[in-house]
């Protein structure tokens, strides 16, 4: 029975290490279509992701730049068969530094209308590159192509809605943000210098 028992710790140990683990996600819905979703056009060809389809899952975090205290809410599709497989990753700057309360500033933040991408030289009047935007793609090749090394003058960026909402993350209700984003860039690769011009941009995300 002694033995028994101690096996029965050791397994109630490791299940509550796995769930400690887990990363926070978006459950994909029950039915329908998928909720949370990246679309384009790159250079003429569709591309699509979709939340709950083919591993492809959503997940939220919030990191600081150790320069500024800079905040940014990023939003990222991963891979959940492949650690290593990311798909693309939206990050969005706090609007002021330095940063308060974070439920506070991402009301400030995450707002309507126009948004400026984040370029390796800030802009005038902008040196923090507060309330700018960057986007990070990866190929099938785990290639990552960015906004930053690209002047992005001729690019949009516009958020046409945002809704507070609750949702399961980690299964734990949490509220965020459903934004709805219609946009264009160029996206570059920094090592062999190609280029994707993307359009008819639309990103449902949360934050």
């Amino acid at each position: 029975m002694k033995v028994k028992a101690i096996k029965y710790l050791i397994f109630l140990l490791v299940l509550f290490a796995f769930f400690a683990c887990e990363r926070q996600s978006l459950e994909p819905p029950k039915q329908g279509s998928p909720y949370l979703k990246f679309e384009a056009t790159f250079n003429g060809e569709k591309v699509i992701h979709l939340a709950g389809e083919n591993a492809c899952y959503a997940n939220i975090y919030n990191s600081v730049s150790g320069i500024d205290s800079l905040l940014t809410y990023n939003f990222v599709l991963d891979n959940l068969n492949d650690v290593t497989r990311r798909y693309l990753k939206l990050s969005i700057n706090n609007f002021r530094v330095p940063m308060k309360d974070i439920g506070i500033d991402k009301d400030s933040t995450i707002t309507s209308g126009s948004y400026n991408y984040h370029y390796y030289f800030a802009k005038v009047g902008n040196p923090r590159h507060l309330k700018e935007v960057s986007l990070l793609w990866y190929n099938s090749n785990k290639e990552s192509y960015s906004t930053f090394p690209s002047n992005q003058k001729e690019s949009k960026f516009f958020v046409k809605s945002i809704k507070d909402t609750i949702v399961s993350l980690r299964y734990v209700p949490t509220k965020v943000k459903i934004v709805e984003i219609e946009f264009n860039c160029r996206l570059k690769n920094s090592f062999t210098g190609d280029t994707i011009n993307v359009t008819n941009g639309f990103i449902r995300a949360i934050f």
